[in-house]
């Protein structure tokens, strides 16, 4: 796909070589191919000039209509095996906050909260036998304005979507998406 676009370098997991020996010597010879073990290894490559801080300009969402569409997104949760990996490339390398870093015992659970002003990158590190580093989306969250409007015109578009509830969180509602995520763990929360 990356030689009938016209690509000519491609960054490939390590894991993906042995792949190769079933490609065209052809598509081999015109096309950089660079196998690699770890993520920061592709930012390396592909940042190739230094990072500059964004400005982000808040958006006045209240006078918008529809409040049972998301206004932004609310937290990223990944689950990891090498937390400390996490901390020195987002907080050490981006530059991002690490606002919680929090061993929850009775879980077994090391949990780590960066904030990118107000959408929060949650990583969870279950005790695992896993020596490989290893980084897994375990789902999303979108903010919303008006959680019972969201929840209805889902319920609508015939969308599976569990009851409104309160959430862990003070002062939150909560209802997880079902369906159409593409496999994506999804939640919706109302900050009240």
């Amino acid at each position: 796909a990356a030689h009938r676009a016209g690509i000519k370098e491609v960054l490939i997991p390590k894991e993906n070589e042995k792949d190769l020996v079933d490609m065209p010597k052809k598509i081999i010879d015109e096309i950089k191919i660079t196998p690699l073990e770890y993520a920061d290894e592709v930012l390396k490559i592909a940042l190739t000039k230094e990072l500059k801080k964004i400005e982000w300009v808040e958006v006045d969402l209240s006078k918008k209509e529809d409040k049972s569409q998301a206004s932004r997104l609310d937290a990223v949760v990944i689950n990891t095996n090498d937390p400390d990996g996490f901390i020195a490339l987002y907080r050490d390398k981006f530059g991002i906050r690490l606002a919680l870093d929090k061993v929850i015992e009775q879980w077994k659970t090391r949990i780590l909260f960066f904030r990118i002003n107000k959408t929060t990158i949650e990583v969870i590190n279950k005790q695992s036998e896993e020596k490989k580093p290893y980084d897994l989306l375990w789902g999303l969250s979108w903010n919303v304005q008006n959680i019972e409007a969201a929840h209805e015109r889902l319920l609508s578009q015939g969308v599976e979507v569990t009851d409104v509830k309160n959430g862990i969180k003070p002062d939150t509602l909560v209802c997880t998406v079902k369906s159409h995520t593409r496999g994506v763990p999804t939640l919706l929360i109302q900050h009240l």
